[in-house]
C-alpha cells in the first residue's frame, strides 16, 4: 500500500488539521487521509501524485512538503491511531529542531511586542499622567504610529501569509479574522494621525486605536507561544514513550 508523509507548515489548531484532512480526502486516488497536529504531518495512502497532495493542501490555505523517501517507521499510539514518519530518531530530532526554533521566534516577538504595548499604553492615556499631560495630541499620535509600525508588520507578517494564502482559494481562516481587525484599527488610527482636520470637519472625535491593535496582535503571539511550548513538550514525552516499545 502507497503511503506518503506530509508536512505542514502553519498548522495551529485542530480546525486548521480537519481542514486539510478534508482537501486532501478528496483527491482523486486517495484512500484515506490523516493529519496529526502534534507532529504537524499529513499521512496520505492510496495511489496519488505528490503534486496533486500539495495542491489540495494549499487550497485550503497552507504550505506543505513531502517528507523523506526514506523508509518509514509506523508507530502505534495508545489510542490506536498511527503515527508513521521518518525513522524514529531523524524525527524526533528535526521536529524538535523545528519547535525550538519556533518558540524562540514567538518568545521574541511577543516580549518585543509586550515593550511596545506598554508605551503604547501609557500614551494612549497620557491624559492622566502628569509627565505626558502637557504634550500634544498630535504629538503623541506620532510616537505611536512609529512605535507600533514595527509591531504590525513583524507580528502581523504570520496573519498576513496565513490571510493571503486562504484568499488565493476564497477560504477565510482565523488569521484573516486577526489580519482584518487589527490592520483595520491600524490604518483608521494612522489616517486620524496624518489628516486630523478631515475628520474634526465632518465631526468625528480624532481618537486613535494604536494600542488596540498592538494589544491584540501581542497577546494572539503568546497565545501561539505558549501552544508551541506545550505542544514540543508533550512531543517530546510521545517520543520518550515510543522509545519504550519492544523492539
Amino acid at each position: 500500500m502507497n503511503k506518503k508523509i506530509l508536512n505542514i507548515k502553519d498548522m495551529h489548531c485542530a480546525s486548521c488539521a480537519v481542514k486539510i484532512e478534508k482537501s486532501l480526502a478528496k483527491v482523486s486516488g486517495v484512500e484515506k487521509a490523516t493529519v496529526n497536529l502534534l507532529t504537524r504531518q499529513a499521512t496520505v495512502t492510496g495511489e496519488v501524485k505528490d503534486e496533486e497532495l500539495l495542491n489540495a493542501v494549499e487550497k485550503a490555505g497552507y504550505e506543505a512538503e513531502i517528507a523523506g523517501q526514506k523508509e518509514h517507521v509506523t508507530h502505534v499510539m495508545p489510542s490506536g491511531e498511527e503515527m508513521t514518519g521518518m525513522s524514529h530518531d531523524e524525527h524526533a530530532q528535526h521536529a524538535k529542531l523545528e519547535t525550538a526554533a519556533e518558540i524562540k521566534t514567538l518568545k521574541n516577538k511577543f516580549l518585543f511586542g509586550t515593550v511596545i504595548s506598554v508605551i503604547a499604553l501609557l500614551l494612549t492615556y497620557a491624559m492622566y499622567l502628569p509627565i505626558l499631560k502637557a504634550w500634544p495630541t498630535n504629538i503623541l499620535n506620532y510616537l505611536m504610529f512609529i512605535l507600533t509600525t514595527p509591531v504590525q508588520i513583524w507580528l502581523g507578517a504570520q496573519f498576513y501569509r496565513g490571510t493571503w494564502r486562504g484568499l488565493k482559494h476564497f477560504n477565510a481562516n482565523m488569521d484573516t479574522l486577526i489580519a482584518v481587525g487589527t490592520t483595520a484599527a491600524y490604518l483608521y488610527s494612522a489616517a486620524l494621525t496624518f489628516f486630523p482636520n478631515y475628520f474634526l470637519n465632518v465631526g468625528i472625535k480624532p481618537d486613535v486605536y494604536f494600542d488596540t491593535a498592538v494589544v491584540i496582535l501581542t497577546l494572539i503571539v503568546l497565545g501561539r507561544f505558549l501552544e508551541a511550548r506545550a505542544k514540543g513538550q508533550a512531543s517530546e514525552a510521545i517520543q520518550k514513550l515510543l522509545k519504550l516499545q519492544a523492539k
